[in-house]
């Protein structure tokens, strides 16, 4: 299968955009589902790195070493961090963990 071919410059940022969107996304939703704090996940990565990640308006990209290093926090695979919706929640973005950890079952 053929990756896309993007015309513009404009086009191409805009995937990557997406991409590190969908990433922060599955990063914060499956660091919930697993009733992680950003701190939880100190012991293979620094917490202020892992909130520059999830940040909104973040451009922190991980290197290929990294993102593995966050999958095997995270308890997945690599890829599932970069396939929207992998990792669904209910969870608002803007909720609190602790507020989270009270809704869990």
């Amino acid at each position: 299968m053929a990756l896309p071919k993007h015309k513009t410059l404009a086009q191409r940022k805009g995937r990557e955009a997406d991409i590190r969107r969908i990433f922060r996304t599955n990063l914060r939703n499956r660091r919930m589902e697993l009733g992680l704090t950003q701190a939880g996940l100190h012991e293979h990565l620094s917490q202020s790195w892992v909130q520059q990640l999830e940040a909104p308006a973040g451009n922190e990209v991980p290197s290929l070493y990294q993102l593995e290093l966050i999958a095997q926090s995270l308890k997945c695979l690599a890829s599932d961090l970069l396939v929207e919706g992998r990792f669904a929640s209910d969870i608002n973005p803007d909720d609190d963990l602790r507020a989270y950890r009270g809704r869990r079952r």
